[in-house]
């Protein structure tokens, strides 16, 4: 990111900056950079360079699951520069923890259903326009972001590839060694065990020949992308393939966000309106409750399309001088297999609700709730007198734990019911209104049953 701006700023000509505001963070994890250390032991998935930081930050916490929580630092500041700029498009630029795939790059829109006002652009417009604008004019095949997965084994949620247990698969994509694209397949990741041949080479010789799907990670507002989604703007996640070289690496993001931005100032008036449009849609919802469209509590994910998709055939490693960082006892040899299969890159609801009124809670309660409100960028109002209404309370009935979220927090299922009840707010309480123009969607805010 800083090579593109240190362009973008050095430019005699005419360029994107005439057209957006660019605001850039560099290094988000500033803590984890610093854990300066071998690359084998910080990123061991990942090709080169010898020496960087780590994934996670100070304590330990992944930035990228702290975005409803936002009990990080980083996570804060993130937020507020988010609530001062409400840019019309975020991107979040990261490289893959050691999946893989066939692409230099893969990327995602906000993958959460809830977010009905942005998520038909993004992924069904703008992104394939992106896509093809990659192969064409930089010779880099990128594609929606997957791991490969076996259709006929149950699983549980899926944690974005980067720390979630996953199984490995193919690798490769075009451009040289030395960063820009260009060009055939170049060797390069891979994985495998030992004793037998490995997931990628399994699909790669059709072993079997179905049964293999490319599927994403969750739909959770926890992560930064699909959080955004929820404010009625554009956010895309960019994963940089780790087993490609770094310069590589650098090419296919550099390039990416390039792409985008050209995009971005091309269709700008439109870009802008997508925002304010969904804007006007929430507050007129919030003023009528039950007029939204079903908004997504729950989901599942689900098939997209079926399609090809490219798998790299990786050989048993014969000489260990020629092993590359992450690969274990395999190599790349540039070969690529199309493999025809289920791409699930989209979400559909299982469990739907209307936007309310608002919500509301006692002078209690606001001691937990409203700092992390206000963190968020929403309007509280604070009652001065009684009000009778009409509301529906939860009951929790099932707590179910669900393990670490790689941050402070514990994930947990919570499972019970609404039920309808004539409820006093007594002076000093507190309503939420949802047709508020900071308010975006349900999804943002603390609703029982709700991911």
């Amino acid at each position: 990111m800083q090579s593109l701006l240190r362009d973008l700023l050095f430019d005699k000509k005419k360029n994107v900056l005439d057209s957006v505001v660019l605001i850039v963070q560099p290094i988000y994890n500033a803590d984890g950079n610093e854990k300066w250390g071998a690359q084998e032991r910080n990123r061991g998935a990942q090709n080169g360079p010898e020496q960087v930081g780590t994934r996670q930050n100070a304590t330990n916490w992944n930035l990228n699951r702290d975005y409803i929580g936002a009990d990080a630092p980083e996570t804060k500041g993130s937020l507020a520069m988010l609530n001062l700029w409400n840019p019309d498009l975020f991107m979040d630029l990261h490289t893959t923890d050691g999946s893989l795939h066939g692409y230099a790059l893969t990327y995602a829109p906000p993958l959460t259903p809830t977010a009905v006002n942005v998520v038909p652009y993004t992924a069904g417009t703008m992104l394939p326009v992106i896509r093809q604008r990659m192969r064409d004019r930089e010779g880099f095949e990128i594609q929606d972001y997957g791991d490969f997965s076996r259709t006929n084994v149950p699983r549980g949620a899926r944690g974005a590839g980067r720390g979630a247990p996953a199984a490995p698969a193919g690798a490769g994509g075009r451009g040289d060694s030395t960063g820009r694209g260009r060009g055939a397949g170049v060797p390069g990741g891979g994985g495998g065990g030992r004793g037998g041949p490995g997931l990628e080479q399994m699909i790669a010789d059709s072993i079997p020949t179905t049964g293999w799907a490319f599927s994403t990670y969750e739909s959770l507002a926890r992560y930064g992308t699909n959080y955004y989604g929820l404010r009625n703007r554009i956010a895309i996640l960019s994963e940089a393939f780790s087993h490609d070289p770094f310069a590589r690496r650098i090419a296919s993001t550099y390039d990416f966000v390039s792409e985008i931005l050209s995009y971005t100032a091309e269709h700008k008036t439109e870009i802008m309106a997508l925002g304010t449009k969904g804007d006007a849609k929430v507050i007129a919802w919030g003023k009528n409750p039950g007029s939204s469209p079903p908004l997504s509590l729950k989901s599942r994910m689900d098939t997209t399309r079926i399609e090809d998709v490219r798998v790299e055939v990786l050989v048993p490693l014969t000489d260990s001088s020629k092993r590359e960082p992450g690969m274990g006892m395999r190599q790349r040899t540039g070969i690529i297999k199309m493999v025809r299969m289920p791409v699930m890159d989209s979400f559909t609801p299982t469990l739907t609700s209307t936007l309310p009124f608002g919500y509301a809670f006692d002078a209690k309660t606001a001691q937990a709730l409203l700092p992390i409100l206000k963190t968020h960028g929403l309007t509280v109002e604070k009652l001065d007198a009684a009000a009778s209404v009409t509301a529906q309370a939860f009951g929790v009935d099932t707590v179910i734990d669900r393990g670490r979220s790689e941050t402070s927090r514990m994930m947990k299922d919570v499972g019970g019911s609404w039920h309808d009840a004539a409820t006093k707010i007594f002076a000093g309480g507190f309503v939420c209104r949802a047709g508020r123009p900071a308010i975006r969607t349900r999804g943002v805010l603390p609703v029982g049953a709700g991911e």
